[in-house]
């Protein structure tokens, strides 16, 4: 009973949100945002009238359905927050607050891998201890914690929001800063689209030496924003690089076996070329 109805009551304030979404307008984003507490106001009354009629429904409920409230709260609260920083700044400011504020959002994401990992696998083992009121799985989580409910959701539950959130928000964000999809203008210069065929650890193991490196944007770019441009540059999907930053660190050969074994490959290449142009001039 309680979820379906739920889940009525997020269907329309998604319809509510839909109808002035297409604008940042900071009056537009103030009325999205009091749509969703007045959603989250009929959510806790739902609640308290119905209850939950058994641990299964509570934890769903907490999971999956008051996750999508606070998702939306937390991204449109972000949303107006950065437009208000925004207006009065100069290109450049803006692209440097830009900046900022992906890298707060990596530091959740490395914050919280543990839990993110558990999440995106779709794990859920430790579901009655991450999404039931007495859960004993609780760690500090102060992000959002002003606009927590105590009530209808659980500190794990704001934690999934957060995930849902920043990953869209990242998104605006690289959108805001003129990443472009390189794919797309490869394509349209009639370049042939570059697809990675080697090892994804491998790839990885670049993407951080890039990152140590600064050798983008003299180092005022985040290893989220290095990541996704591979991954749109080279059509592969990566996942979550922190876990395959911790099987890079977990090898008895070291940090670097994909990258030593491209500089063989290149040494071994350019002696076949140097012996070539020694040929070629003794046989003038």
């Amino acid at each position: 009973m309680i979820l379906s109805a739920a889940q009525i009551l997020l269907t329309n304030l998604i319809k509510k949100i839909n109808i002035l979404a297409h604008s940042k307008e900071l009056t537009h984003l103030e009325s999205i945002i009091r749509h969703i507490k007045t959603g989250l106001q009929d959510l806790k009354a739902l609640v308290n009238e119905h209850g939950f009629k058994s641990e299964e429904e509570e934890v769903t409920f907490n999971k999956e359905i008051a996750v999508e409230y606070y998702a939306l709260l937390f991204y449109y609260c972000s949303l107006y927050k950065i437009q208000c920083r925004l207006q009065p700044l100069s290109p450049k400011l803006k692209n440097k607050y830009l900046q900022k504020e992906l890298r707060r959002i990596d530091e959740f994401f490395l914050e919280h891998m543990e839990f993110y990992r558990y999440y995106r696998t779709k794990s859920t083992d430790q579901d009655k201890n991450f999404f039931m009121h007495y859960g004993t799985v609780e760690v500090e989580f102060n992000d959002f914690s002003p606009l927590m409910d105590n009530y209808i959701t659980t500190i794990n539950s704001l934690k999934v929001a957060a995930i849902k959130a920043y990953e869209k928000l990242t998104d605006y964000i690289h959108e805001c800063l003129g990443i472009q999809d390189n794919t797309r203008l490869n394509a349209q210069q009639n370049f042939p689209a570059l697809r990675w065929t080697a090892s994804k650890i491998g790839l990885v193991e670049y993407i951080y030496a890039f990152f140590a490196a600064g050798v983008f944007n003299d180092g005022n770019v985040t290893l989220e924003a290095i990541t996704k441009n591979f991954e749109k540059t080279f059509l592969v999907d990566l996942g979550t690089i922190t876990v395959a930053r911790q099987e890079i660190l977990r090898r008895k050969k070291g940090a670097t076996t994909f990258q030593d074994w491209v500089k063989h490959e290149y040494l071994r290449y350019s002696d076949e070329i140097e012996e070539q142009r020694i040929g070629k001039n003794r046989q003038k």
